[in-house]
């Protein structure tokens, strides 16, 4: 599997979603580093980062998944 910046990923097979400021691949927490200044500053507003949600999505082999804003 791997991972670019922007919550893009391309993989053999794997399954991605996104639940508020989280997101899962292969239900593992994907770290995102450079989101970091914008939660720190989400929680001292007393809010999430990002509202959006994304069901769980299959990405077959040959081809790309991308979310992002």
């Amino acid at each position: 599997m791997e991972y670019a910046l922007g919550g893009v990923l391309q993989a053999d097979h794997c399954a991605g979603r996104r639940t508020g400021d989280t997101v899962y691949l292969d239900g593992q927490i994907l770290d995102e580093p450079y989101l970091a200044d914008g939660l720190k500053r989400a929680a001292e507003q007393g809010r999430p980062n990002n509202v959006r949600h994304f069901p769980e999505t299959v990405v077959p082999k040959g081809t790309v998944f991308g979310i992002g804003g």
